[in-house]
């Protein structure tokens, strides 16, 4: 599957997460094992938490690692997270934000314990650019 120009394959215990407004495509979905999330940006910003998350989770910018491995035993403690973040929404249609939002921050914290920066970087002129917004 690949993020803009960059292709991945997830494996268990591993997530993916989707930048807001990157493409995402599949060529073999039978590939992946994990999890793929990616929120809307209402979900991220609200009452209860302000545009600085971006800067908290690396993983949610465009340049961040989007692959995120993970140890059996937090890979379960995630599941439960995504599995609950999940139905509340399906429950509500999404109009619960309040703890849909905590369930997320949760799932961020989560994702930002197990996160590993790209070690893996040319830094190049449409890097420099990306960064500045």
């Amino acid at each position: 599957m690949s993020i803009g120009s960059r292709v991945y394959s997830i494996g268990k215990y591993e997530c993916m997460v989707v930048p807001a407004g990157q493409v995402l495509s599949f060529k073999d979905p039978d590939v992946n094992k994990g999890y793929i999330c990616g929120f809307h940006p209402d979900y991220i910003v609200s009452k209860y938490a302000n545009s600085g998350l971006n800067q908290t989770f690396d993983f949610l910018n465009v340049w961040g690692n989007h692959v995120i491995r993970f140890s059996e035993e937090n890979a379960l403690f995630v599941e439960r997270i995504l599995e609950r973040l999940f139905t509340t929404y399906i429950h509500s249609g999404g109009h619960n934000t309040a703890i849909i939002q905590a369930y997320l921050i949760a799932l961020l914290s989560e994702l930002k314990e197990a996160y590993l920066p790209d070690t893996i970087e040319e830094v190049g002129v449409s890097l420099i650019l990306v960064r500045r917004f």
